[in-house]
């Protein structure tokens, strides 16, 4: 047994702990905070293999930084100029930062009698030539909703990266970015780009873990101390949960895991894993104390008691989250295994820690206090009245409550926005203003693959990139749209003369070899990552307002039918492709895995069960036990109008994982009982009576926990601390009410069966 086991090997376990965590303490210096939305891209999937080629031939657009730099009064003010050269000048030669452009430095290109002459988009610093120039900045579909706003009244200031920077090189831009900003007093100022909401989401990401962690030791006084009532009953369960966490926190730099934004939850789930443990083997050594046991008997056979239990309800919430593991995205992959391993060091730790420190403290303090004791023996009345009620009421209402939620599945709202993905309040304005003021804060790209040995630089071609281009102009959700045609029109106004009437491709294609030929050298900064050197692979690129996954999908839906009838695809193939595309393909990806997760989950723990009891009637009541709170819980997610998206979509299978611990410590008690009792009506009540008031207490810790996540600053960390807090509210009530009752329904209608 694991009592006899644990007490005759304590000694080496304790040393094997202390080796742990010591090398833990050592290992919490080199641990990295580093968030890489790229780890979200799932793996092996078709779209992800097209955006790596695509980036890998054009770079990447999510290396580029947005900078809008307010000016009230409006943008054609001299001195607000010259404060957007100063910054654009100051960016330039920031360390990791290839370039920096603005209206203040962008430069066309003329060819005169005398060679090519540059021709500054805005010659802002003289007088005369500044009305001239400023009069036609707005007609310039070129540099419109990308280097000035809607508005006219801030100018967006572009800066190219160096591509792939670690989290610190990160870091270090947008931190000097900020301090020049602040030194500069702009009206106001705002950052956008993907590499910006990465350092913010390291940031947030730091700060959550250690106030997160802080919050789950302070909510585990607090009900600790409640409940028991002495020094011991809070430090034990306390050193338990820090000591857990301070392991897994060592096998992470073991295996060069970075922390990131799923990493927030750890403490939370490791609070609730390691001390659900505890509490059932405190109660468990509550009652031998009682029985008049001796105190190192007592802990023997409170672990034997319990023992069982909470290894299974630790291996199955480990499974649930290996079901995580199975995901094609990576950081799902990585939070699964970690977490599953995390749920195993935390039983390891709990039945160590417990057997080698417990002998040396009085039993006293591992009583709970009388006012609970007494608080559970009214409660327990009152259910037992209330599930003992002849008819099938609680059954009926269960299902009828279920059918409600189903219909309510259909009302979920899956049209992810960036927005309620996004931390801080500076994220929320970044996001709101690049979508009301300029193009719009996500990325539209359209990869553009010429077939037949063309190239993008073949005039016939061109024509068909032009097409399209213009149908994505015309479209009212996207603005500044960029393509090779913007490129080589370019060169052909600036081979005639910089007239704005000679914008157009050339006429033949002998005109454009010519100015391609004499523009060789000219680069110019609007057209960075639409097409490579080989002019084999080019890109469409676009803004657009941050409308949500569905809508979003609907205009890609349109694109590619009106590509489809309007394109000559004997010359060229146009794929949607980029982040922003594939930030929606993770959403999509995480609502199916969720699905597939918890079929998984079900289908493990229904096999246990199956195994344990050896009997389908019992292993169907477990089932629906743990489906009936997943499907309230949906129902809540629709009532309140939470997005049903990958953060929301783990939620799920964590609740579920954590919740069934319940179940499997109340149907294995009613196992034990069923041997000691007269008829299986008093078994149910007997094992509902012993192991009720610890599965309330740890539901009450759980829930506490969990609504501990909705003091975050992650919109994910704040709905799944709601959301899981109210399926382990559901969930103890099923576990309380439901299970008893169907158990008593089963049993006494094969009574009635039986023949007289």
């Amino acid at each position: 047994m694991l009592g006899n086991i644990l007490l005759k090997y304590r000694i080496p376990l304790c040393f094997l702990l202390v080796g742990t965590s010591i090398y833990s303490v050592i290992g919490l210096f080199r641990i990295e905070i580093k968030q890489d939305f790229s780890t979200y891209f799932p793996r092996g999937d078709a779209d992800r293999q097209f955006y790596e080629k695509i980036i890998g031939e054009l770079g990447d657009e999510d290396d580029l930084l947005s900078i809008a730099l307010v000016n009230e009064s409006g943008i054609f003010d001299t001195v607000f100029l010259r404060k957007v050269a100063d910054f654009t000048n100051a960016a330039n030669v920031l360390p990791d930062v290839e370039r920096a452009f603005s209206i203040t430095n962008v430069e066309d290109a003329v060819r005169t009698p005398f060679g090519i002459v540059p021709q500054p988009f805005l010659t802002w610093d003289s007088a005369g030539q500044f009305n001239t120039d400023s009069a036609g900045l707005a007609a310039d579909p070129r540099i419109a909703e990308r280097l000035f706003s809607k508005k006219m009244n801030a100018l967006l200031v572009t800066l190219q990266l160096e591509h792939d920077l670690d989290p610190r090189r990160e870091e270090a831009v947008i931190a000097a970015l900020e301090s020049k900003l602040d030194s500069m007093k702009f009206d106001r100022t705002y950052i956008g780009g993907l590499v910006y909401y990465e350092v913010n989401y390291n940031r947030t990401s730091n700060r959550e873990l250690i106030w997160g962690t802080v919050k789950c030791i302070g909510i585990l006084v607090l009900l600790l101390g409640f409940v028991y009532q002495s020094g011991w009953g809070v430090v034990l369960p306390l050193l338990v949960f820090c000591v857990s966490l301070l392991n897994l926190l060592g096998y992470l730099v073991l295996r060069g895991h970075p922390l990131d934004i799923m990493s927030n939850l750890y403490p939370t789930i490791m609070l609730v894993v390691s001390v659900s443990d505890v509490i059932h083997i405190f109660s468990k050594y509550e009652d031998r104390i009682k029985q008049g046991q001796p105190r190192l008997e007592a802990i023997r056979l409170a672990l034997n008691d319990a023992g069982l239990g909470t290894f299974l309800t630790s291996f199955t919430t480990a499974i649930g989250f290996l079901a995580l593991a199975i995901s094609s995205i990576p950081a799902t992959t990585k939070f699964g295994l970690d977490m599953a391993l995390g749920v195993m060091l935390a039983y390891f730790v709990t039945v160590v820690m417990l057997v080698s420190l417990m002998p040396f403290i009085r039993p006293s303090a591992f009583v709970a206090s009388d006012f609970l004791f007494k608080k559970w023996e009214r409660s327990y009345s009152g259910i037992a009245k209330l599930i003992q009620q002849k008819g099938r009421l609680l059954t009926r209402a269960s299902v009828l409550l279920a059918a409600v939620s189903v219909a309510s599945l259909f009302f979920i709202n899956t049209n992810h926005h960036l927005e309620s993905a996004v931390s801080t309040e500076a994220l929320h304005k970044s996001v709101a203003y690049f979508d009301e003021e300029a193009a719009g804060a996500r990325t539209f790209e359209m990869a553009i693959l010429p077939k037949n040995s063309h190239r993008l630089n073949d005039l016939a071609l061109l024509e068909q990139i032009e097409k399209l281009h213009n149908h994505l102009d015309s479209l009212p959700q996207l603005g500044g749209v960029y393509s090779p045609a913007t490129f080589y029109k370019s060169l052909n106004k600036s081979m005639h003369g910089g007239g704005a009437e000679a914008y157009a491709l050339p006429e033949t294609q002998e005109d454009l070899n010519r100015s391609e030929k004499a523009f060789r050298k000219f680069k110019p900064a609007f057209v960075s990552h639409i097409m490579n050197k080989e002019r084999t692979v080019g890109k469409v690129s676009a803004r657009i307002p941050d409308l949500g996954r569905l809508n979003v999908k609907k205009i890609d839906q349109s694109v590619e039918e009106w590509v489809a009838e309007h394109l000559d695809s004997s010359l060229v193939q146009v794929k949607i492709t980029g982040a922003s595309h594939m930030v929606d393909r993770v959403q999509e990806i995480s609502i199916r895995s969720m699905f597939s997760g918890l079929a998984f989950s079900f289908v493990v723990i229904g096999l246990l069960m199956a195994l344990l009891f050896r009997n389908w009637k019992v292993t169907l009541i477990s089932i629906w036990v743990n489906a009936w709170p997943l499907l309230l819980t949906a129902a809540c997610m629709a009532l309140f109008g939470i997005e049903l998206r990958y953060g929301t979509s783990i939620m799920f299978t964590i609740g579920f994982v954590i919740a069934v611990d319940d179940t499997v410590h109340l149907l294995l008690n009613y196992k034990f009982e069923r041997r000691n009792q007269p008829d299986e009506h008093t078994a149910i009540l007997s094992a509902l009576n012993h192991t009720g008031r610890a599965m309330t207490l740890t539901s009450l810790l759980l829930v506490g926990g969990f609504g501990i996540l909705m003091t975050s600053s992650f919109r994910d960390s704040q709905d799944i601390g709601l959301l899981t807090s109210l399926l382990l509210v559901f969930a103890i009530l099923a576990d309380l009410l439901l299970c008893p009752r169907l158990l008593m329904d089963v049993f006494e209608e094969q009574k009635t069966r039986k023949p007289d």
